[in-house]
This record gives structure tokens, sequence and C-alpha cells, in this order.
């Protein structure tokens, strides 16, 4: 025999049939088919009714007791205890509604209530109530009635918040237990989703903490002050490529809780980290650490137990970096080469989205042009890198006699500005590297663009993941693995969105980034010709003007970028036909500037499309011996500057000298004398608002480790004179081509307090080996409100219509000349003037009434 349970809308009725034979659906019911020998049949209780039949389960027996034969007994006959409908026809009258939980806030407690309505004739009802946290059994209640509701504190859920909380109530009729009711599963705690997604190429995802009960402290705080507690927060690190941070919380540690915000929800954001290397997509893991506070008991110690599982999307790819170099040469992020001829500022790169702006400025050298400088924008900040500038400027050189020589140089004077508009945008800076020969501008997003060279600048940038797949304009073109699409014509804000075809007139694509004069970041425009301005697409025949033939400029530039360490690490990872551009303009560039120094630059594109690809491509990658996946040594370590010159071994990506040599790339021949240009400031460093503890020389050929030749000199108002040997000092280096020299020592010998400051010089000479000097540099040192003086003849002199109060100079209407003191120094000025004055004039008066004797008194007059 089959038990089977009638469902309708408002009860359940339980009753027992001999067979099943088939079960279909008619009107919005189930039922079933049964040999029934009664009416109305199940088909017109269903239609009348919505009875809903179906067979007994094992969960219909735990929840309704009363589904049993022993209760029901017989189909057509019927107790008080089986639970139905109340059909008027003899069915049972007692109804369940749910039992359901709930919860109040009193005061600074939280209550949880259980709550059951039950319906019935019989007067003498119990309700027997039983609660559980965590299936343990915490807390019973027995309660009269039949609408009743059963009160649990909070106090029996601490130190298990984060728990399931269920209560199971007993039905007591006439003192016979007919059955139990349960409760749902209540959440107290926090709850958080399984997982979240987050790209590097985009900003954080945020997810939320949601309360099932309000946060609440235990006393309120009498200064009114908002209670909190933190949620402690970590996230694992990835380790497919050894150990590394591949997402972060963002803004904070922590989750806070506040009674501010009692309901929640609380915000997390969580931010993939850009590791600037395809490492692919990845899982790492949030988890929460429990709380710590004493303000809530019932939050204290609590921890959220679910892990969240964070998806990081890798958008770093195998990546070329977008360069301009040589005459210049220009190649894109995806590997599209083309030739810049003409001079002008232009657009070199902008964010579709973001506000990031670079702009280069080509200047004429020779029959083309070449890149002399870089402006870099960020929201409103602009960092400049200018060596656009030609300049003469006269060299003074003294030697160690005093003997002083000349001559005019014409140079291009390196200029570095940066705007800043307010707080500077975070993450935007610039950074010098390779001792001042090299400086790199970093974006927020990851991002940098490094300017490299002398007067002609090697321009390349380094994309970030934020650039991939998404339209870039400017020269450097789209960053999306497919160089067809490079050449999108500008300005960037047509109204038509228009590509030249990969293999059409570069000109026409470069010039549509041309930005009109006047129309730049630079703040000012080039001092060129009208003449250097026009385009000039001409390359001049072979031989140049200097000899150089065509096939040995090509037999020089194979042994340049193929022949250097660099090229023998790199083989494998450059294209064939990456490194054949690379040999074709190193010829170009020798072929229009007639300069074999210039072809430098193709092998440090080499250099540097190598370093982008192994440090982001993980496909180069090798195991070390720690088992972690890291960036190929052997390559990494061979990438130096210059290829060392061949004077020195590569060791790590840093030139390690031969004995006898220096410099970053070790170009510089220790034992020659380094060159000389100015000094301080034009020879003079003022006191009055610098410290000129050191001075700087500027020059050519410096190294890290220099030395100082300082030799005191007097300072006169016609002149100086050298006073002391000179002393060695070391130096302070800046740049390649500027150090400092301390001068400290010139100013030992103490004056008075009253005594007016003198001016102080010295002849300052360097040298990379301790014995060869340069020739010498004037500098001195002074007070430009006491003295005027000359760096370049070396000779100083006292203001006029000043006062001198405690060693300090003031103009004579400065307040402090009027003071007792600068006034008694000036009556001794005047009154000295008046002594010496009246002894000239009673001098003069004594010669008067005294004349000389004649010299002739006392001799014979001579004769004819």
């Amino acid at each position: 025999m089959r038990v089977y349970v009638l469902l309708l809308s408002l009860c359940v009725c339980v009753c027992v049939v001999e067979s099943v034979e088939t079960r279909c659906w008619v009107s919005d019911c189930w039922y079933y088919d049964y040999y029934w020998y009664t009416t109305p049949s199940p088909i017109d209780w269903c239609y009348y009714y919505h009875i809903y039949y179906r067979e007994c389960t094992t969960d219909d027996i735990n929840t309704y007791p009363y589904c049993s034969e022993s209760l029901c007994g017989d189909p057509y006959t019927y107790n008080d205890h089986c639970l139905c409908h109340d059909t008027g026809d003899g069915c049972c009258r007692s109804v369940y509604d749910e039992v359901a939980l709930s919860y109040t806030v009193e005061g600074n407690e939280i209550n949880f209530h259980c709550n059951i309505t039950y319906e019935t004739n019989v007067t003498d009802v119990n309700m027997e109530f039983d609660w559980f946290v965590a299936d343990d059994l915490v807390f019973q209640e027995q309660v009269a009635g039949s609408t009743v509701r059963s009160t649990m504190s909070q106090t029996y859920l601490e130190g298990k918040l984060g728990s399931l909380i269920r209560c199971e109530v007993g039905v007591i009729e006439n003192g016979i237990n007919i059955g139990r009711r349960n409760s749902s599963d209540f959440f107290a705690g926090i709850t958080v989703p399984d997982s979240v997604d987050v790209y590097e190429n985009d900003g954080p995802t945020s997810f939320n903490l949601e309360l099932t009960i309000p946060f609440m402290c235990d006393s309120f705080n009498n200064n009114n002050a908002p209670c909190q507690v933190e949620i402690p927060i970590t996230v694992s690190k990835r380790t497919d490529f050894g150990s590394y941070v591949d997402a972060v919380i963002q803004d904070q540690c922590a989750a806070i809780l506040t009674t501010d915000n009692a309901d929640g929800p609380v915000t997390v954001r969580v931010k993939a980290t850009r590791d600037f290397f395809s490492d692919g997509d990845g899982e790492v893991y949030l988890s929460f650490l429990p709380i710590e506070t004493t303000n809530s008991k019932l939050w204290n110690g609590y921890a959220i137990t679910d892990t969240i599982t964070i998806r990081t999307y890798d958008r770093d790819r195998s990546s070329r970096k977008c360069c301009g170099n040589g005459d210049p040469h220009y190649s894109t992020f995806d590997g599209k080469h083309f030739d810049v001829y003409k001079p002008g500022e232009y657009v070199y790169y902008r964010h579709e989205f973001l506000p990031y702006e670079i702009q280069t400025r080509l200047t004429q050298c020779g029959s083309v042009a070449c890149t002399c400088g870089l402006v870099v924008r960020a929201n409103d900040d602009v960092i400049i890198v200018d060596r656009c500038k030609v300049q003469e400027e006269e060299v003074v050189v003294y030697y160690r006699n005093g003997e002083r020589y000349s001559y005019y140089r014409t140079y291009s004077k390196l200029t570095i500005k940066i705007i800043q508009n307010g707080d500077m945008t975070p993450g935007f800076r610039l950074v010098r590297t390779n001792s001042g020969y090299n400086y790199q501008v970093h974006f927020p997003n990851g991002a940098f663009v490094e300017a490299s060279g002398g007067y002609y600048l090697d321009i390349c940038l380094s994309p970030a993941s934020d650039d991939y797949g998404w339209l870039n304009g400017g020269l450097c073109g789209s960053y999306d693995g497919n160089y067809a699409n490079d050449f999108l014509k500008g300005p960037f804000n047509s109204a038509n969105r228009e590509y030249l075809p990969a293999r059409s007139n570069a000109h026409e694509f470069s010039d549509t980034w041309r930005l009109p004069e006047g129309n730049n970041l630079f703040y000012g425009e080039i001092d060129d010709s009208e003449s250097d301005r026009k385009n000039s697409t001409q390359i001049p025949e072979w031989p140049t003007p200097s000899g150089i033939t065509e096939q040995f400029a090509i037999e020089y530039c194979n042994n340049l970028v193929l022949g250097s360490a660099a090229a023998k690490a790199c083989e494998g990872v450059l294209f064939q036909n990456e490194t054949d551009t690379f040999i074709e303009n190193c010829v170009l560039d020798i072929q229009v500037l007639d300069d074999l120094n210039t072809a430098q630059s193709s092998s440090a594109l080499l250099r540097d499309q190598c370093e982008e690809i192994v440090s982001k491509d993980t496909t180069h990658w090798l195991v070390n011996d720690d088992g972690v996946i890291v960036p190929p040594v052997a390559i990494i370590g061979a990438l130096c500057p210059a290829d060392c010159n061949g004077k020195g071994n590569c060791t790590e990506g840093v030139c390690v000298c031969s004995d006898g040599y220096g410099g970053t790339d070790c170009s510089v021949t220790l034992s020659e004398a380094p060159d000389v240009y100015r000094g301080h400031k034009n020879g003079l460093c003022d006191t009055s608002f610098e410290s000129c503890s050191h001075v700087s020389i500027f020059g050519d050929k410096f190294v890290e480790a220099m030395t100082c030749h300082v030799t005191r000199i007097k300072i006169s108002e016609t002149g100086f004179t050298i006073e002391d040997v000179a002393s060695k000092e070391d130096s302070v280096f800046k740049t390649y081509e500027e150090i400092q020299c301390p001068v400290d020592q010139l100013s030992r010998r103490r004056r008075r307090d009253a005594d007016p400051v003198e001016p102080i010089g010295a002849l300052i000479s360097v040298s990379n080996d301790g014995t060869n000097e340069s020739p010498q540099i004037l500098v001195i040192i002074y007070n430009d409100n006491c003295d005027v003086c000359n760096g370049t003849d070396g000779f100083c002199r006292r203001k006029t219509n000043i006062c001198i109060v405690d060693g300090d100079c003031y103009d004579l209407g400065d307040p402090l000349c009027q003071s007792g003191l600068s006034t008694w120094i000036i009556v001794v000025i005047a009154i000295g003037v008046v002594l010496v004055a009246f002894l000239v004039i009673g001098s003069i008066v004594i010669i008067l009434k005294n004349p000389p004797p004649d010299e002739n008194m006392g001799k014979s007059k001579s004769t004819d």
C-alpha cells in the first residue's frame, strides 16, 4: 500500500489509496488516475479544489508526521489529528502555519524570535520550542497557546557567530504530543560572493559583504563617536611563475563595520596587479581573519569562513616597444616600420580613454630630421625633456698659474621641466638612469617612455596592459597585434575613422599627426629657420662627404648590430626581419648624418626590443634553482649599454669595466683628463640663497668616482691671486656631464662677527684617476647683498649705499640700517672719511706754507 499527500493551497491532506496506474497534468495541478470507486473522482477534485496529488516522501514523513497509515488510517475514516483542509465533510480541523524565524533590535541587543500559529478546536494546547545553533541545542522554552512566540537572546550566539540558527516546535494537545515542525535555517553573520573577476587593464572590481544581522556594539559611546571594528582581509599569492602578488585590496587591507552603517552592506574593492609580464589568467584566494574587538562580545572572534576565488585575467602581451630612433626610424607597437623626415612637433602617442599623451619634437639634422625633444602629459601635469635649443657659450678655462684662455662652443643644452598643477598625478614621475644618459617618464598605468642619447634622442615607449586592444592615436599606432591597422589617420577627434593601408605612403600618415605651430606642449617654438621647416623625404648619394662608402657602412652595421653580445643572446627572440630593419636603419643613418657614432642607436634599439619581449613573455622564461620560473638571466644579463664598448664585461646587465676604463658603458679612458666647460652658474655661487657647500662643474667624460682639485684664491677688485696649493676632495656624481665639488674648506678661516663678508674663490679641476687633471674652472662664493662679482674675469667689488649689521649687508633703506649699531658703523665711517680729509687738507697746507728747498740752492750756475 502506498501513502499519498494531497496538497491544497492552504493545507496538506493525507489519504491512503490502493494503487497508481498513471500520472498526468490536468489544468494547473498534478493528479494520479486511480481505480477509484467513489465520487467525485480525483479528476473532479483536481478541477474544483486544485488539489495536488503526489507520493509521500521521507522528507514528508519527517516534516509531517501525520503522513502515515497509523494516524490517518482508512482513507474513508478521518480523525482529529489528520492535517488537511477543513471542507465541512468530516475532514480534520487542525492547520499549521509556517514556523518562521525573525529578529528585532532592542537597544544594543539582538533578540531572535520563533513564531507559529496553529489552528485547532482543542483548547489545551502547548508549544515546546527547541533552539539550535550550529546543530547544538542551546535553549528550550514551553509556551501555552496556539498562537505563540519564543525569544532567544544573542547571548546564546556569542562565540558562534557565523552559524545556522533554527527552532523546532513540538505541539501538545490534551497532553498528547501530536508532532513537530521545523523552521528554515537562518544564517547569522556575513555572506560573500563565491568569486570575483578582475582584469589587469581595468580598474578595481567591487563586491559587497552582506550582513544578515546588524552590527551592534555592547554599549554606546559617550562621545557619540561611531563604534566600528575591522575585518582583516588577506589575498594569497600566485605561485605558477614564482611567488608574486596578482591581486590586491584597493585602498585598505580590511573591511570596516560601523554602527553608522549597521545593516551594511560593506563594499570591498579588489584590483588585479599590473605585473607587466604575460603570465596568463590565474586564480588567487581572498580570505578573512578573525575580528579582534572589545566593543562587541557577539562580533569578537568572528571570522568569515568562506573563501572568495579571485579570477585574474592577464592583459599583458608579448609586445615591442614603440620607438623612434636615428633620423628617425619609427616602429609601432605591432612592428610596423616607417620613417619621418619632416621637422616639427608630432603626436607620438595618445591614449584612447586615459588622459595620457606624448609629443616629440624633430629638428633639422643633415638633409632630414632627428628627434631632439620629448614632452609627456598625464592629466594636467607635464614633463619636458628637451635638447632642441642650440646655444653658444664662452668656455673660460684657467691654468694653475692663473693665465686665462677661452673659446666658444656650440652645444644643445638639456632642459628638464616639470609643470605641475596642484598635486602631482599619482604614479606620474621622472626617473634618471644610466648616469644621466637616459630619462624615463612613467605613467600611472605602468607604461613608460624613455629618452636616451646625446643631442639627437632615441625615444621608446613601453606599453602597459591598459593599452592592449584599445585604439591609440599618434605615430605609435594601435596595440592589438595587427600592424595592418597602425596607420590610423589623425587628428584623434576626427569625425570619420580612417586607416591608411599598411604599405601606403608613411608621410601622408605622419603628416596627419603633425601639430600646427604653437599648438604643442613644449611651451615655446624652436628657433629653426623657415627653410629648415620644409620637407627636405632627400637622401644623399654614396660615398658620404667624409668618404664613407656604402659597402663599408653595410659591413660596419652588420658587425655592430649582429656581432654584439646582446644580438647573440637575443637570437631566437627577435624576428629576422626585425634585425634586418635595424641594420638598414644603421646604414641609412650613416649615409644621412655621415657619422659612425649615430649607428649606435640601431644597436640600442635591438637591446630595447629584446628586453621588452623577454621581460614580459613567459615563453622565454626558465626555472631557476629554487624551482621558480624567472626571466632568462642569460639574455637580461647580456643587455648592457653599447655592449660595454668592448672594454668591459656585461654582468647582470651592468658593465664591469676593464682596468683603465670607466663610465656606464666603459667608454671613458680614465687616464685622460675630462673635459670641463663651465662652473656653477657662470662661476658664481650666491650665499644669500644657496648653501654653497658644494659647487657644480659641467663637462664631459665624467665617471662616478672622480677627484676634485681645489686651489684657494684671493679675490680683489682687479682680479685674483693664488693663495694655496691644491687640495684633493671626493666629488659627488650627478650625471655624465655634471659633478659637484665640496668647497667648505674655503671658508675655514673664520671672520670676526662684525667684519664684512668677503668673497672667496677657487680654481677647480677634476680628474678620473686622481692625477690627470682637466683645465681649471674659476668659482667665486660671495653674497650678492654685499658685492658685485664677475665669474669670468675673477674680480669682485663692494656695493655702495649699504650698511653692515653683524656681518650681513643691507640696503640703506632697510630698517636694520637705522638701528644704533648700523648707524654707529656709518658714523664711524663718516668720521673716518672726515679725519682722512682733514689730514689730507692739513698736509697740503703745510706743504704750501713750507715749500721744498730749491734743488739748485747752494750750487754754482753753469756757464756756456
